[in-house]
């Protein structure tokens, strides 16, 4: 009796195997921990993939929101900017800043501006979104304490009792308060 055996060398399989799965991790970790909230949708809105910096973000777990509908963590213009939209969304192929409120875990609201892309099956038929958004709620405080802080500026500058100018570095005049009427009988139009 005897036996008849065959070999083969799987080296280069198992390690081109190992690449692959190397490269999924890498992939996967990158996906997980980058810096800008991903989210995809389903074509009726429901969501279908977070990253782990949306789920941060938010204040829930991955099950929490998969599956629910997009228009759930919205405020109530979002809402309506979302339903109205999400069908041009879908037909223009992109969407770039567009702004929404969003409803965190805790009840309270971030202020995101989101991007967008379609994605599509072989057909050209729609398969999902592909959208990162980043929150914007702190600039936003920002910018309108800012824009408190000159209304304030100008209110105190308008009453004041003295001429208030600014003037260029070359010595033109480019504001000129109230009072000036007062004091030179010229309208602040006529003095700029």
């Amino acid at each position: 009796k005897f036996a008849i055996g065959f070999t083969q060398d799987i080296t280069a399989q198992k390690i081109s195997s190992q690449a692959v799965l190397e490269g999924e991790e890498r992939f996967r970790d990158l996906f997980e921990k980058a810096p800008i909230s991903y989210q995809s949708l389903d074509e009726s809105g429901d969501i279908i993939e977070v990253n782990e910096t949306f789920c941060l973000l938010l204040g829930y777990s991955r099950e929490e929101v998969l599956n629910r509908n997009f228009s759930e963590f919205l405020d109530t213009t979002g809402l309506q900017t979302f339903k109205q939209n999400f069908p041009k969304f879908k037909r223009r192929g992109y969407v770039s800043q567009v702004p929404f409120r969003m409803k965190k875990k805790d009840g309270t609201f971030i202020d995101i501006l989101l991007d967008g892309k379609i994605g599509h099956n072989d057909d050209g038929s729609f398969k999902q979104t592909h959208c990162v958004f980043q929150d914007v709620t702190e600039k936003l405080k920002m910018e309108e304490s800012l824009r408190l802080a000159e209304l304030q500026y100008k209110e105190l500058v308008e009453r004041s009792s003295n001429i208030v100018t600014r003037v260029d570095l070359d010595g033109i005049l480019l504001y000129v308060n109230q009072v000036s009427e007062k004091i030179y009988g010229l309208p602040p139009e006529e003095c700029i």
